[in-house]
């Protein structure tokens, strides 16, 4: 096994074991999605670490199809015009830069930006057709195949919520660091594992094929020494109001379950599990009513920003 991160062999450790079964049932009830053909070859799916670099990642890599995402895009809440990370973004970018987006969508990041070249990269054309409407630059291609025809071109690169779901991905950070000028600023948005969402039940989102990576900030910072970049720093949303309960579900399904002895699983379908799940949504609504801004914990997202070496 080598980490795709930092290409490892000898340090990979098992964390967990998924049920690859119970996944796959999930995805059929919760969003319709069958998952067969993708897992067709495969009886097993495991959570590894590796502690060379502490990326957390599933084996096997595999990615959704196309016919898996447009599953999930369906869904109202997949796709969102604003994100929080675009506010830490947008603080990073320097008037009159030229600004690559990898994973664009239809280029919503470009509405924040102001006297910037903004480029987006996407394979949907769907999205190109929605960004041009709004005079938004998206173009179909891979960060590997771009960074290879304008090499030291960009001031900035950036991605949100997109390297999680990436199968190579030490040669899509390499790409885009390849596309900055020396001096230039990487910009990653991703889930944290540093929030409440590591030790959440049956979020089947944040497991394959949907994302295939977890990222702490210990991670994030390893990856500095890693691509010998400057570490600018490393920020996190607060919790967001509709993940309010989310949380408060979490950490009381937790408690519970701590107090019983009972030992943490990502999908549990057995029966004390399910009972269990009452009262922890009971109390969850109730605690998610006291929360208020200000005094909450790490929300969904991190964003790192690294300088390339002038």
């Amino acid at each position: 096994m080598i980490c795709p991160l930092c290409h490892n062999k000898d340090s990979i450790a098992l964390q967990e074991k998924i049920p690859l079964n119970q996944l796959i049932a999930q995805y059929q009830k919760k969003y319709q999605a069958n998952l067969k053909p993708l897992f067709a070859k495969q009886n097993k799916l495991e959570l590894l670490k590796c502690k060379n670099c502490s990326i957390l990642f599933y084996s096997p890599l595999i990615s959704g199809d196309e016919d898996f995402y447009n599953t999930l895009q369906i869904q109202p809440w997949y796709y969102v015009d604003e994100k929080p990370e675009f506010k830490r973004a947008i603080q990073l970018i320097p008037p009159n830069a030229k600004v690559l987006e990898t994973g664009s969508g239809k280029g919503n990041f470009a509405r924040f930006l102001q006297n910037v070249e903004y480029t987006g990269l996407d394979f949907s054309s769907k999205a190109q057709q929605l960004a041009a409407q709004n005079g938004v630059n998206i173009i179909l291609q891979s960060v590997q195949e771009h960074s290879t025809q304008n090499p030291e071109h960009y001031d900035v690169a950036c991605s949100f919520q997109v390297l999680e779901h990436v199968e190579d991905i030490r040669s899509f950070l390499e790409a885009q660091i390849k596309c900055l000028k020396p001096g230039g600023t990487l910009i990653i948005g991703v889930p944290s594992e540093d929030s409440y969402i590591a030790k959440s039940f049956d979020l089947i989102l944040n497991m394959p094929p949907h994302h295939l990576s977890r990222w702490s900030d210990e991670c994030l910072k390893n990856c500095a020494s890693l691509f010998n970049l400057e570490l600018i720093g490393i920020w996190h949303d607060e919790l967001q109001p509709h993940h309010y309960f989310d949380y408060s579900y979490t950490i009381t399904l937790s408690a519970i379950r701590k107090a019983l002895g009972i030992p943490y699983k990502s999908l549990d379908s057995g029966l004390i599990h399910k009972l269990l799940k009452i009262p922890a949504f009971l109390i969850g609504k109730l605690v998610a009513k006291g929360l208020e801004p200000g005094n909450l914990p790490h929300g969904h997202t991190v964003v790192a920003a690294f300088r390339k070496p002038a």
